[in-house]
């Protein structure tokens, strides 16, 4: 059986001391399972306007139905981010909503290059540059360097890489 997941998302207007004067930036608040994650909406709201408890703008002025709309519209992305998490089988987390509202790719999906790959990545761009920025030498020089950091990496291991990070 299925755990219960609890999830809700919560605006406010976060006062602080730097910001503008009766204006405060919006943010939204993710609760997933108790892990809260705040992200900022990138929106400032007029003190006077913003109503704490409804979580909304007060009123039907121009900018308070522009912000109430743009709150139901992040409303919307969020839980659509949060339907594709589901259909796609993966565990919902605040920070993984928080990473695909933002736009950026899942921690999964990252490559990290190894050392090898990046010096293999260097020594391509560097191979483009003979003769028009770098001598054949520079170059060769470093194919050298990568062969002799494979060789310590066969001969040691990555057990003293890992000591070192």
């Amino acid at each position: 059986m299925k755990k219960k997941e609890t999830f809700s998302i919560r605006f406010f207007a976060r006062k602080s001391r730097g910001a503008k004067q009766y204006q405060s930036p919006l943010c939204a608040r993710i609760t997933v399972n108790t892990e809260r994650i705040e992200i900022s909406l990138g929106k400032d709201v007029p003190d006077e306007i913003w109503h704490e408890k409804l979580q909304k703008c007060k009123g039907q002025s121009k900018e308070a139905r522009l912000i109430n709309d743009y709150l139901e519209l992040t409303t919307f992305k969020i839980n659509e981010i949060r339907h594709r998490l589901i259909i796609e089988g993966k565990d919902i987390t605040a920070d993984l909503i928080k990473t695909r509202y933002k736009g950026m790719p899942d921690a999964d999906e990252i490559h990290n290059p190894s050392v090898l790959e990046l010096y293999e990545i260097h020594n391509n761009k560097l191979k483009e540059l003979i003769d028009i920025d770098i001598a054949k030498a520079t170059y060769q020089r470093h194919t050298t360097s990568k062969s002799h950091v494979a060789a310590f990496i066969v001969i040691f291991g990555q057990t003293i890489i890992r000591t070192f990070w």
